[in-house]
């Protein structure tokens, strides 16, 4: 749940904190801090900015920290999709993406480009002539790494790959197809554990 995963960042935080490793807590607020957000405790949905943390303060701070920079972006791109201010998430992909190059090693990594697959699907009903083919390409290089490591690691991308394919077949007005896609995703997330990612698939399955 929501709770326990900010108890569980109180305790990392007072941990880094009295080792005063202050890289690895720098790196772990913006989670914290989208966590209160989902929670309802920060000045609206898609803002980070709570009694706690403050936005502006944080980015001040991690100002040539290239990690803990991609995450403040990473986690106000990811709530702002999932609160549908699409053109938000638009604006902050660059900000994403210039810091991106200090991610590869990360899970986030993965979560980025889920999140960026289905941003470009959520938009694609209101994508002028103009845009289509930068989008095309953004999408197809998120949907083939999906597809890539689904391959390799079922536990943990089948679920991811197969929610971006069932949005893509809702898209081209395969609904049928579609709403089959939604049903394995749902399952595999479950399966594994991803109860976050099963709600997404649910919520876009009911649209």
């Amino acid at each position: 749940s929501l709770d326990e995963v900010a108890e569980y960042g109180k305790k990392v935080q007072a941990f880094t904190d009295k080792y005063k490793t202050i890289f690895a807590t720098m790196i772990g607020n913006p989670t914290i801090m989208a966590t209160l957000a989902l929670q309802g405790k920060t000045e609206n949905p898609t803002s980070l900015n709570s009694p706690g943390y403050k936005e502006e303060e944080y980015i001040k701070n991690v100002s040539g920290f290239g990690q803990s920079t991609v995450y403040f972006y990473l986690r106000k791109f990811q709530l702002c999709y999932l609160f549908e201010e699409y053109e938000n998430c638009l604006n902050l992909l660059p900000d994403v993406e210039k810091y991106f190059p200090h991610m590869p090693a990360h899970i986030a990594y993965t979560e980025f480009f889920f999140y960026k697959a289905l941003l470009f699907l959520a938009l694609a009903p209101s994508t002028l002539e103009e845009e289509k083919k930068e989008r095309s390409v953004g999408f197809t290089e998120a949907y083939d790494l999906l597809k890539l490591w689904s391959s390799h690691c079922e536990d943990n991308f089948l679920h991811l790959y197969l929610l971006v394919e069932a949005e893509k077949l809702r898209v081209e007005g395969r609904d049928t197809e579609a709403m089959k896609c939604y049903e394995k995703a749902i399952e595999s997330a479950r399966k594994y554990g991803y109860i976050n990612n099963a709600a997404i698939a649910n919520e876009l399955a009911a649209k």
